[in-house]
């Protein structure tokens, strides 16, 4: 490898050591001679994605003079153009050895353009179409074959649109509020309503309200008549909060709890018996996860056997909370990270595994997914009370059947 190629590659270091995705990307090179089998195995004994990248960056520059080249053309193989676009930027006199590089490496290349406006002054929730920017973010669809197989012991997941979602991001607090502005938020905001918008959901959008304005935003929001029409809701609250609750600009709490009880079966009949999505990017106290050294070695659990209990099913009730799915990005007590130039880690995980595994994996089983991404990151912010620190999402089900998003499958193909 040539001496400007090495030097492109570290350069880009610390951006290649936080974004790489692996996975196919080994696969590529080995397929074209750049690596071996006995190097992947060497990179992949590596614990946490950060140290497998490591370990491939190391070994890139040794591999011979045309490893460059094949490296971004595997990028672009795999679908990240983005890392591929850095690498290849022209050299320019604004850009000298210590100046971060430009960050564009948003999740899945989504780079969407400004917003169109929506009223800070209103609580209603605005339509917003997140599809203004690059269109290369690739959400994989579902076969036919897949939704004949297993719709059957699923949720009806075919209506157009799917369903509404509605996001609800607060990036800016007055002045009197002790709380600072979360930069970065707003990427989390076109990330993800990009990526809801590809799955099929028509997204709304409220942005920097009040506490007030909050909550009536998401009581109308839950009593909108069309959900009878649709066959899922989702909402997302991108904020800052402590244990159980969210903040809104004012930096007046609103309870979480609450939130969830708008659409439960009590409040909300027409989403009954329908499945109701929540993601809550926002801090869940003020502790940092300092993390621990792994270690090999199993605890045995043992198996307790519930008593039986008898059950009347002479009427037809429905529990007052059912048919949910509520992911976290920290747990209770923790606080949730969140990079100024890439978006909250949780998100970020979120928006890629949804895009890759929507097509044939259920929800449970991505958001478990997103666990293993996040618990695998690694603040590396050397000299702060940050450094080292992790973070591990949670999420609680009362699903009761699998959800299959079913991306590109429409009740009119069935």
């Amino acid at each position: 490898m040539d001496a400007n190629h090495k030097k492109t590659l570290l350069k880009n270091r610390l951006l290649l050591a936080r974004s790489l995705d692996l996975g196919e990307l080994l696969q590529y090179l080995v397929q074209e001679g750049v690596m071996n089998d006995r190097m992947i195995e060497k990179i992949e004994s590596k614990s946490t994605s950060f140290g497998r990248n490591v370990s491939f960056l190391n070994a890139l520059p040794t591999r011979g003079p045309k490893a460059f080249n094949v490296f971004i053309d595997g990028l672009r193989e795999t679908q990240q153009d983005f890392l591929a676009e850095q690498l290849m930027k022209p050299k320019s006199p604004e850009n000298d050895e210590n100046q971060t590089p430009a960050v564009i490496e948003r999740v899945l290349d989504i780079c969407a353009e400004p917003l169109r406006s929506t009223s800070t002054n209103s609580c209603v929730p605005s339509a917003t179409d997140f599809k203004d920017g690059s269109r290369r973010v690739t959400v994989e669809k579902s076969t036919f074959e897949f939704y004949k197989s297993n719709f059957h012991r699923s949720y009806k997941m075919t209506s157009k649109p799917r369903g509404y979602a509605l996001i609800v991001n607060v990036t800016e607090f007055d002045s009197a509020v002790e709380l600072p502005q979360r930069q970065g938020g707003n990427l989390d905001k076109e990330n993800l309503g990009q990526i809801l918008q590809h799955l099929g959901f028509e997204t709304l959008l409220i942005e920097n309200e009040t506490a007030a304005d909050i909550r009536s935003s998401l009581k109308s929001f839950a009593l909108k008549d069309d959900h009878k029409l649709r066959d899922a809701c989702v909402v997302a609250l991108l904020t800052h909060g402590q244990d159980g609750s969210i903040y809104g600009r004012d930096g007046i709490p609103v309870e979480i709890e609450e939130i969830f009880s708008y659409f439960d079966n009590a409040h909300c009949p027409n989403l009954r018996n329908k499945p109701k999505i929540f993601f809550v990017q926002a801090c869940r106290g003020s502790l940092y996860d300092k993390g621990v050294d792994e270690s090999d070695g199993r605890r045995r659990t043992s198996c307790v056997s519930a008593g039986s209990t008898d059950v009347n099913f002479s009427e037809p009730r429905l529990p007052t909370r059912s048919d949910m799915i509520f992911g976290y990005a920290t747990q209770r007590g923790q606080a949730a990270m969140r990079n100024t130039h890439h978006g909250s880690w949780y998100v970020e995980a979120l928006v890629k595994v949804l895009a890759k595994n929507a097509k044939n994996r259920d929800l449970a089983e991505i958001l478990t997914s997103v666990n293993s991404v996040v618990k695998g990151m690694q603040c590396n912010s050397p000299g702060s009370d940050l450094h080292a620190c992790k973070e591990m999402p949670i999420f609680h089900s009362t699903l009761c059947k699998k959800l299959y998003l079913f991306p590109g499958i429409i009740e009119s193909q069935k």
